[in-house]
């Protein structure tokens, strides 16, 4: 803008017009670059933290199989949409399933007894005993490791399982372990 500025010759008048609009300009920006994450999705004002103070992270999910907690190596448990996602070797170690990963297909299989179930990442379609499926969320990979449906995997293979809301705690139970009491 300066080099039309200086090409043109404007009249006193239009200079000082000319300034006043980009105050105005100046101003609208401003008004608009109020940060959109200080509002609800109604438009409503959302009022800040006070300063120092300590934004409260949900509670770890925790996992117990059989009545002992599963500990995961580097990524635990994540929450997709509503559905929870857990590294695929522990969960899979703590209910005694043998695994299969084909690296080609990006295909897992894990089978209990006669309940074999089958995954692919970043696919929906699941197979359980031979019939396919859509499940909610697609395993997918973080951090290095396959993270797999858990309520999916485990009932697939003839667990049972619960989940505590307030605990953020999921409990599954095989068919060789009674249910916690």
């Amino acid at each position: 803008m300066t080099m039309i500025m200086a090409r043109c010759s404007f009249s006193s008048l239009e200079a000082i017009h000319f300034q006043r609009m980009r105050y105005c300009v100046l101003a609208i920006i401003a008004l608009f670059a109020v940060p959109l994450s200080a509002q609800t999705p109604a438009g409503q004002q959302v009022a800040p933290a006070p300063e120092g103070a300590k934004t409260q992270l949900p509670s770890p999910i925790k996992v117990i199989v059989n009545e002992k907690p599963v500990a995961f190596e580097g990524q635990g448990p994540k929450e997709v949409k509503g559905r929870v996602l857990v590294p695929l070797r522990a969960i899979f170690e703590a209910l005694g399933a043998y695994v299969e990963y084909d690296s080609v297909f990006r295909k897992v299989t894990a089978s209990v007894g006669a309940d074999e179930v089958s995954v692919t990442i970043g696919e929906r379609i699941a197979t359980h005993n031979g019939v396919q499926m859509v499940i909610d969320v697609a395993p997918e990979v973080a951090n290095g490791k396959t993270l797999v449906p858990l309520r999916f995997i485990a009932e697939s293979l003839g667990a049972k399982v619960d989940y505590d809301d307030k605990t953020r705690t999921i409990t599954i139970s095989t068919k060789d372990t009674p249910p916690e009491p």
